[in-house]
C-alpha cells in the first residue's frame, strides 16, 4: 500500500511522468507518521518527557525489524 501512495505522490509532485516509473525511484517520496509527544523510558530506566513530535518513517522494501 505504501508503495502505491509513494507512486501517486511522486506523480502529483512531478517527480515521475508515469506510475510505472516509481519502481525505479523507490527512494522518493518518503512516508512518515507524525504523532503527539509522549513520555518514554530512557536507557537508564528513567522516565522522560518528549518535547517535540513523534515521527516514524517507513522505508520501502525493508522489514521494520531489519533496522
Amino acid at each position: 500500500m505504501f508503495e502505491t501512495v509513494c507512486a501517486y505522490g511522486a506523480l502529483r509532485m512531478g517527480l515521475i511522468k508515469d506510475a510505472d516509473e516509481a519502481a525505479k525511484r523507490q527512494h522518493t517520496p518518503k512516508v512518515a507518521f507524525v504523532a503527539r509527544p509522549v513520555d518514554y523510558t530512557v536507557s537508564s530506566d528513567k522516565r522522560a518527557r518528549s518535547t517535540a513530535k513523534v515521527v516514524r518513517k517507513a522505508i520501502m522494501g525493508r522489514s521494520a525489524l531489519e533496522g
